[in-house]
């Protein structure tokens, strides 16, 4: 297992953390445990995010195997996904990971 901590400051301008960070960090991982606290430092707030987690297969390696019409029907997903995730204000691992969507790919066609 492997752990990695991020320290986001937060952001004025769009009233947010950068958590795009930790959302592109964990897509070719799970996630076993997350522990997450904001403290202040001066006048800045930051919020500091551990993350327990394992490397799993990449989706990139069993893409390959994939047809055209399969990869297709991925990118698809993937624009759906996007979608969804941006409209629900979550980040796109939550609905599903590349992998999950390579597996519904391949067993469909």
């Amino acid at each position: 297992m492997h752990l990695r901590i991020f320290t986001l400051p937060f952001d004025l301008a769009s009233e947010s953390f950068p958590d795009e960070v930790i959302t592109e960090f964990c897509l070719n991982k799970k996630v076993d445990f997350m522990e997450a606290h904001f403290f202040e430092q001066g006048e800045r707030v930051f919020w500091t995010v551990a993350l327990q987690y394992e490397i799993v297969s990449k989706a990139n390696e069993k893409l390959r195997d994939l047809d055209e019409e399969q990869k297709l029907l991925f990118e698809r997903l993937r624009e759906w996904r996007k979608e969804r995730a941006h409209k629900e204000g979550i980040p796109v691992y939550l609905i599903a990971s590349n992998d999950h969507l390579v597996h519904i790919v391949g067993s469909s066609c």
